[in-house]
């Protein structure tokens, strides 16, 4: 058990009232100091004896989510004490809409891959004057798979592979003709067309002068860089997991791009 930040003060405010009956002989700072500090003893032993008398709809929660991913769980609860429910997990936040009877809402909202495992609540029980609370645990499960972010983006890329079917991604020829290694086509010589592509055989053949025509070779239009510096497991997950939704969003739209 502990004090409440009120209860703090009403202790504090006793010892200020019978050090002042010390100082000035004062009975009426006794008798005040004395109910103040009769009042924090049942409070005390009020709480010490009670029976925690709290029921929930249910007595579990088991979720499969994403790191990074936000879920939340409603639970209808009834008491007879003012209760607080507080979770095992920072990253669980649990808000009731009534200290008596209500609902429990817990907010799920993990960070870093895992499982995750409790077999309890702490469940803090006020005093009917808010000067002192205690602590109890309760039964209730909560297990919690959470995957790392780039598990999805890897799963959206096989799809991606997938449709493409032979098709396949990566370099795909253009249309544009110019400067280039790939054959495009031989047509007759305009003026203006460089003799070192003359094709002989098509020259011969035809009895006139024939010129061969490439695609052109076309730079790459993005960079994705990776930077494996990044600090933490948080970090590079996220890291992981935006290169590659990148990479794929790119590759969706066609856009050529280079690592």
């Amino acid at each position: 058990m502990a004090l409440t930040w009120f209860g703090k003060r009403f202790l504090a405010l006793t010892c200020i009232l019978a050090f002042s009956f010390l100082l000035f002989k004062d009975l009426t700072l006794a008798a005040a100091a004395f109910i103040m500090a009769i009042l924090l003893g049942i409070e005390w032993i009020n709480l010490k004896f009670k029976r925690l008398d709290v029921k929930l709809e249910r007595n579990n929660i088991a979720l499969k989510m994403v790191a990074g991913e936000i879920k939340e769980v409603k639970v209808g609860f009834s008491s007879k004490l003012k209760l607080r429910f507080q979770s095992p997990f920072n990253w669980c936040l649990i808000s009731q809409s009534n200290s008596h009877k209500g609902i429990l809402t817990f907010n799920f909202s993990p960070k870093l891959a895992g499982e995750y495992f409790s077999d309890r609540l702490i469940i803090v029980c006020l005093g009917k004057l808010g000067l002192i609370e205690a602590y109890q645990e309760y039964p209730f499960q909560i297990e919690v798979k959470v995957y790392p972010r780039v598990l999805m983006a890897i799963v959206k890329a096989i799809e991606f592979l997938i449709k493409a079917g032979l098709k396949g991604v990566g370099e795909q020829p253009i249309e544009a003709r110019g400067k280039g290694l790939e054959y495009a086509e031989t047509r007759e010589y305009l003026p203006g067309d460089s003799l070192r592509y003359i094709d002989y055989k098509a020259t011969a053949k035809l009895g006139k002068l024939m010129v061969k025509e490439f695609y052109a070779e076309a730079g790459l239009m993005a960079h994705l860089i990776y930077d494996v510096r990044a600090m933490g497991p948080i970090s590079k997950d996220e890291l992981a997991s935006a290169f590659l939704n990148a990479a794929l969003s790119l590759a969706i739209s066609g856009t050529p791009f280079g690592l």
